[in-house]
């Protein structure tokens, strides 16, 4: 499984019982791609993908963790 869907499924499921309901879906895509959506909060929604233990802060490894994630483990060339 692809470890960014993993993020996003964790952005989503906002009562984090492992798993997005409809509604967390319907309300997530509201929040990110629909026309009413704000500046606000598509930048809510992407420091959540980097905020990986939900304290509101992103820590050195949180983002070098998703960083990591997005170019697939391979950060340097020669890896």
């Amino acid at each position: 499984m692809n470890p960014l869907l993993l993020r996003v499924i964790d952005v989503l499921d906002k009562n984090q019982d492992g798993s997005i309901s409809f509604l967390e879906f319907m309300q997530g895509l509201n929040s990110i791609q629909s026309q009413s959506s704000n500046e606000a909060d598509k930048l809510k929604f992407a420091f959540e993908l980097y905020d990986i233990n939900h304290d509101g802060f992103i820590s050195e490894k949180e983002l070098f963790d998703v960083i990591k994630i997005t170019s697939y483990g391979k950060l340097y060339e020669d890896e």
